[in-house]
Protein backbone atom coordinates (compact mmCIF):
# COMPACT_ATOMS: atom_id res chain seq x y z
CA UNK A 1 0.00 0.00 0.00
CA UNK A 2 1.37 3.40 -0.98
CA UNK A 3 1.79 5.75 1.99
CA UNK A 4 -0.82 8.46 2.49
CA UNK A 5 -0.05 12.11 1.84
CA UNK A 6 1.39 11.75 -1.65
CA UNK A 7 0.23 14.39 -4.09
CA UNK A 8 1.45 15.29 -7.53
CA UNK A 9 2.82 18.56 -6.08
CA UNK A 10 5.07 17.00 -3.43
CA UNK A 11 6.09 14.06 -5.64
CA UNK A 12 7.06 16.56 -8.35
CA UNK A 13 9.10 18.48 -5.75
CA UNK A 14 10.99 15.31 -4.87
CA UNK A 15 11.94 14.63 -8.48
CA UNK A 16 12.21 18.25 -9.70
CA UNK A 17 9.84 17.58 -12.61
CA UNK A 18 12.34 15.47 -14.52
CA UNK A 19 10.98 13.89 -17.69
CA UNK A 20 11.09 10.10 -17.93
CA UNK A 21 9.61 9.68 -21.42
CA UNK A 22 8.13 11.56 -24.34
CA UNK A 23 5.20 10.28 -26.40
CA UNK A 24 2.84 11.60 -29.03
CA UNK A 25 0.67 12.73 -26.13
CA UNK A 26 3.41 14.90 -24.60
CA UNK A 27 6.04 14.44 -21.93
CA UNK A 28 5.66 12.36 -18.79
CA UNK A 29 7.53 13.46 -15.68
CA UNK A 30 8.71 11.15 -12.92
CA UNK A 31 6.05 12.71 -10.70
CA UNK A 32 3.30 11.84 -13.18
CA UNK A 33 4.62 8.30 -13.52
CA UNK A 34 4.70 7.86 -9.73
CA UNK A 35 1.18 9.27 -9.36
CA UNK A 36 -0.11 6.82 -11.99
CA UNK A 37 1.32 3.98 -9.91
CA UNK A 38 -0.30 5.42 -6.78
CA UNK A 39 -3.69 5.62 -8.50
CA UNK A 40 -3.40 1.98 -9.56
CA UNK A 41 -2.72 0.94 -5.96
CA UNK A 42 -5.60 3.02 -4.64
CA UNK A 43 -8.09 1.67 -7.22
CA UNK A 44 -7.21 -2.01 -7.39
CA UNK A 45 -10.75 -3.07 -8.28
CA UNK A 46 -11.63 -1.73 -11.71
CA UNK A 47 -15.27 -0.63 -11.99
CA UNK A 48 -16.60 -1.42 -15.46
CA UNK A 49 -19.71 -0.48 -17.41
CA UNK A 50 -20.23 -3.21 -20.03
CA UNK A 51 -22.08 -2.46 -23.27
CA UNK A 52 -23.07 -5.49 -25.31
CA UNK A 53 -23.45 -7.60 -22.17
CA UNK A 54 -25.68 -10.24 -23.78
CA UNK A 55 -23.44 -10.80 -26.79
CA UNK A 56 -20.86 -13.54 -27.07
CA UNK A 57 -17.91 -11.34 -26.07
CA UNK A 58 -19.92 -9.58 -23.39
CA UNK A 59 -20.57 -12.94 -21.77
CA UNK A 60 -16.86 -13.79 -21.88
CA UNK A 61 -16.05 -10.49 -20.15
CA UNK A 62 -18.69 -11.26 -17.51
CA UNK A 63 -17.15 -14.70 -16.95
CA UNK A 64 -13.63 -13.30 -16.67
CA UNK A 65 -14.74 -10.71 -14.12
CA UNK A 66 -16.61 -13.37 -12.13
CA UNK A 67 -13.46 -15.49 -12.09
CA UNK A 68 -11.50 -12.82 -10.23
CA UNK A 69 -13.71 -10.26 -8.48
CA UNK A 70 -10.74 -8.87 -6.54
CA UNK A 71 -9.50 -7.03 -9.64
CA UNK A 72 -12.68 -6.04 -11.52
CA UNK A 73 -16.37 -5.55 -10.93
CA UNK A 74 -19.16 -4.73 -13.36
CA UNK A 75 -21.22 -1.86 -11.97
CA UNK A 76 -23.52 -1.44 -14.98
CA UNK A 77 -24.65 -3.37 -18.04
CA UNK A 78 -26.45 -2.56 -21.26
CA UNK A 79 -27.70 -4.88 -23.98
CA UNK A 80 -29.09 -2.34 -26.44
CA UNK A 81 -27.82 1.08 -27.50
CA UNK A 82 -30.95 2.76 -26.11
CA UNK A 83 -29.94 1.60 -22.62
CA UNK A 84 -26.80 3.74 -22.42
CA UNK A 85 -28.38 7.15 -22.99
CA UNK A 86 -27.60 9.65 -20.26
CA UNK A 87 -24.56 10.10 -18.06
CA UNK A 88 -26.44 8.96 -14.95
CA UNK A 89 -26.62 5.44 -16.40
CA UNK A 90 -22.82 5.24 -16.09
CA UNK A 91 -22.59 6.44 -12.47
CA UNK A 92 -19.98 4.58 -10.44
CA UNK A 93 -18.02 3.28 -13.43
CA UNK A 94 -14.35 4.06 -14.04
CA UNK A 95 -14.39 2.84 -17.64
CA UNK A 96 -16.81 1.61 -20.30
CA UNK A 97 -16.04 -1.45 -22.41
CA UNK A 98 -17.98 -1.75 -25.65
CA UNK A 99 -18.46 -5.09 -27.42
CA UNK A 100 -21.59 -4.26 -29.42
CA UNK A 101 -22.34 -3.09 -32.97
CA UNK A 102 -20.99 -0.08 -34.89
CA UNK A 103 -24.23 1.81 -34.22
CA UNK A 104 -24.18 0.74 -30.58
CA UNK A 105 -20.56 1.85 -30.21
CA UNK A 106 -21.54 5.35 -31.35
CA UNK A 107 -24.32 5.49 -28.76
CA UNK A 108 -21.89 4.33 -26.10
CA UNK A 109 -19.39 6.98 -27.21
CA UNK A 110 -21.98 9.76 -26.92
CA UNK A 111 -22.85 8.65 -23.38
CA UNK A 112 -19.18 8.31 -22.40
CA UNK A 113 -18.47 11.78 -23.73
CA UNK A 114 -21.35 13.24 -21.73
CA UNK A 115 -20.08 11.51 -18.59
CA UNK A 116 -16.35 12.16 -19.30
CA UNK A 117 -15.87 8.40 -18.92
CA UNK A 118 -12.88 6.51 -20.40
CA UNK A 119 -13.99 4.22 -23.23
CA UNK A 120 -12.48 1.04 -24.66
CA UNK A 121 -14.28 0.29 -27.93
CA UNK A 122 -13.63 -3.31 -28.99
CA UNK A 123 -16.40 -3.36 -31.59
CA UNK A 124 -15.36 -4.24 -35.14
CA UNK A 125 -16.59 -2.96 -38.50
CA UNK A 126 -16.61 0.78 -37.72
CA UNK A 127 -16.83 3.09 -40.73
CA UNK A 128 -14.51 6.14 -40.85
CA UNK A 129 -17.42 8.34 -39.70
CA UNK A 130 -18.20 5.98 -36.81
CA UNK A 131 -14.55 5.87 -35.79
CA UNK A 132 -14.51 9.66 -35.71
CA UNK A 133 -17.61 9.71 -33.47
CA UNK A 134 -16.06 7.22 -31.04
CA UNK A 135 -12.74 9.09 -30.99
CA UNK A 136 -14.58 12.34 -30.16
CA UNK A 137 -14.54 11.06 -26.56
CA UNK A 138 -10.85 12.04 -26.57
CA UNK A 139 -11.78 15.67 -25.91
CA UNK A 140 -12.90 14.81 -22.37
CA UNK A 141 -11.53 11.34 -21.51
CA UNK A 142 -9.08 8.67 -22.73
CA UNK A 143 -10.50 6.49 -25.52
CA UNK A 144 -9.13 3.50 -27.41
CA UNK A 145 -10.50 1.65 -30.44
CA UNK A 146 -9.21 -1.92 -30.28
CA UNK A 147 -10.99 -4.29 -32.70
CA UNK A 148 -8.75 -7.07 -31.41
CA UNK A 149 -7.70 -7.03 -27.75
CA UNK A 150 -5.29 -9.96 -28.01
CA UNK A 151 -1.76 -9.39 -26.72
CA UNK A 152 -0.47 -11.82 -29.35
CA UNK A 153 -2.08 -9.85 -32.18
CA UNK A 154 -0.64 -6.60 -30.81
CA UNK A 155 2.83 -8.13 -30.90
CA UNK A 156 2.20 -9.61 -34.37
CA UNK A 157 1.36 -6.13 -35.66
CA UNK A 158 4.57 -4.71 -34.23
CA UNK A 159 6.65 -7.58 -35.68
CA UNK A 160 4.94 -7.19 -39.07
CA UNK A 161 5.91 -3.51 -39.19
CA UNK A 162 9.53 -4.33 -38.39
CA UNK A 163 9.63 -7.13 -40.99
CA UNK A 164 8.13 -4.87 -43.65
CA UNK A 165 10.73 -2.24 -42.95
CA UNK A 166 13.66 -4.66 -43.16
CA UNK A 167 12.49 -6.97 -45.98
CA UNK A 168 12.57 -4.39 -48.73
CA UNK A 169 11.45 -5.81 -52.08
CA UNK A 170 9.61 -8.82 -50.63
CA UNK A 171 5.99 -9.31 -51.68
CA UNK A 172 3.36 -9.43 -48.93
CA UNK A 173 0.38 -11.74 -48.56
CA UNK A 174 -2.25 -11.25 -45.83
CA UNK A 175 -4.92 -13.85 -45.09
CA UNK A 176 -7.67 -14.10 -42.47
CA UNK A 177 -10.32 -16.68 -41.57
CA UNK A 178 -13.31 -16.38 -39.20
CA UNK A 179 -16.63 -18.03 -38.42
CA UNK A 180 -19.53 -17.77 -40.84
CA UNK A 181 -21.39 -15.28 -38.60
CA UNK A 182 -18.77 -12.53 -38.88
CA UNK A 183 -20.10 -9.68 -41.01
CA UNK A 184 -17.11 -7.43 -41.71
CA UNK A 185 -14.79 -8.53 -44.54
CA UNK A 186 -11.86 -8.29 -44.13
CA UNK A 187 -11.65 -8.31 -40.34
CA UNK A 188 -10.53 -5.26 -38.40
CA UNK A 189 -7.49 -7.22 -37.28
CA UNK A 190 -6.49 -8.02 -40.87
CA UNK A 191 -6.84 -4.35 -41.78
CA UNK A 192 -4.68 -3.36 -38.80
CA UNK A 193 -2.02 -5.86 -39.88
CA UNK A 194 -2.10 -4.32 -43.36
CA UNK A 195 -1.69 -0.85 -41.80
CA UNK A 196 1.32 -2.08 -39.83
CA UNK A 197 2.93 -3.53 -42.94
CA UNK A 198 2.25 -0.27 -44.82
CA UNK A 199 3.77 1.76 -41.97
CA UNK A 200 6.94 -0.30 -42.19
CA UNK A 201 7.25 -0.53 -45.97
CA UNK A 202 5.74 2.75 -47.06
CA UNK A 203 3.55 0.83 -49.55
CA UNK A 204 -0.22 0.85 -49.11
CA UNK A 205 -2.08 -2.48 -49.04
CA UNK A 206 -5.71 -2.19 -50.20
CA UNK A 207 -8.42 -4.12 -48.36
CA UNK A 208 -9.30 -6.08 -51.48
CA UNK A 209 -5.78 -7.58 -51.51
CA UNK A 210 -6.49 -9.42 -48.22
CA UNK A 211 -7.66 -13.03 -48.66
CA UNK A 212 -10.83 -13.67 -46.63
CA UNK A 213 -12.39 -16.97 -45.52
CA UNK A 214 -15.65 -17.46 -43.63
CA UNK A 215 -16.00 -21.07 -42.52
CA UNK A 216 -17.49 -23.04 -39.64
CA UNK A 217 -16.86 -21.59 -36.17
CA UNK A 218 -13.27 -20.36 -36.61
CA UNK A 219 -12.61 -17.87 -33.80
CA UNK A 220 -9.85 -16.01 -35.61
CA UNK A 221 -6.89 -16.90 -37.80
CA UNK A 222 -4.50 -14.37 -39.35
CA UNK A 223 -1.40 -14.77 -41.48
CA UNK A 224 1.12 -12.31 -42.92
CA UNK A 225 3.67 -13.72 -45.37
CA UNK A 226 6.77 -11.93 -46.67
CA UNK A 227 7.87 -13.70 -49.82
CA UNK A 228 11.33 -13.28 -51.32
CA UNK A 229 13.00 -14.97 -54.28
CA UNK A 230 14.34 -17.84 -52.16
CA UNK A 231 12.57 -17.63 -48.81
CA UNK A 232 9.31 -16.92 -47.03
CA UNK A 233 8.82 -15.38 -43.58
CA UNK A 234 5.42 -16.01 -41.99
CA UNK A 235 3.69 -14.42 -39.00
CA UNK A 236 0.69 -16.50 -37.89
CA UNK A 237 -1.78 -15.90 -35.08
CA UNK A 238 -4.50 -18.36 -34.03
CA UNK A 239 -7.11 -17.54 -31.42
CA UNK A 240 -7.78 -20.69 -29.40
CA UNK A 241 -10.53 -19.21 -27.21
CA UNK A 242 -12.49 -15.96 -27.01
CA UNK A 243 -11.41 -15.83 -23.39
CA UNK A 244 -8.17 -14.20 -24.56
CA UNK A 245 -10.09 -11.20 -25.92
CA UNK A 246 -11.90 -10.71 -22.60
CA UNK A 247 -8.62 -10.91 -20.69
CA UNK A 248 -7.03 -8.42 -23.08
CA UNK A 249 -9.96 -6.00 -22.90
CA UNK A 250 -9.81 -5.87 -19.10
CA UNK A 251 -6.02 -5.44 -19.19
CA UNK A 252 -6.31 -2.55 -21.66
CA UNK A 253 -9.18 -0.94 -19.74
CA UNK A 254 -7.16 -0.96 -16.54
CA UNK A 255 -4.28 0.78 -18.35
CA UNK A 256 -6.58 3.24 -20.12
CA UNK A 257 -8.09 4.69 -16.93
CA UNK A 258 -4.63 5.88 -15.87
CA UNK A 259 -4.12 7.92 -19.05
CA UNK A 260 -5.05 11.56 -19.66
CA UNK A 261 -7.81 12.49 -22.13
CA UNK A 262 -6.88 11.68 -25.70
CA UNK A 263 -7.03 9.01 -28.39
CA UNK A 264 -4.88 6.03 -27.42
CA UNK A 265 -3.93 2.85 -29.27
CA UNK A 266 -2.66 -0.61 -28.44
CA UNK A 267 0.69 0.60 -29.77
CA UNK A 268 0.76 3.20 -26.99
CA UNK A 269 0.12 0.42 -24.49
CA UNK A 270 2.94 -1.67 -25.98
CA UNK A 271 5.23 1.37 -25.75
CA UNK A 272 4.40 1.64 -22.05
CA UNK A 273 5.70 -1.91 -21.63
CA UNK A 274 8.98 -0.98 -23.29
CA UNK A 275 8.35 -2.76 -26.59
CA UNK A 276 10.63 -1.47 -29.37
CA UNK A 277 8.84 0.61 -32.00
CA UNK A 278 10.28 0.36 -35.52
CA UNK A 279 7.11 1.01 -37.44
CA UNK A 280 8.29 3.72 -39.83
CA UNK A 281 10.98 3.83 -42.46
CA UNK A 282 14.04 6.07 -41.85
Amino acid sequence: MVGKGFTKKNVNFLFQGRVVRKTGHGTTTIAESVMTTIRCHECDQLRVFLHGASGRMGQYVEAEVARDLSHCTIVGRAVRASEVAGASRLAGAQVAIDFSTPEGACSMARAAREASLPLLCATTGLTPAQRAEVLAVASVAPVMIAPNTSLGVAVARRVAAVAARLLDGYSVEIMEAHHIHKKDRPSGTALSLAESVSAGSGVSIPAEAIAVTREGEIIGHHEVHFVGASERLSIIHDAGSRKLFAEGALRLARWLVSQPPGAWTIDDWLDSLGAPRLSTRP
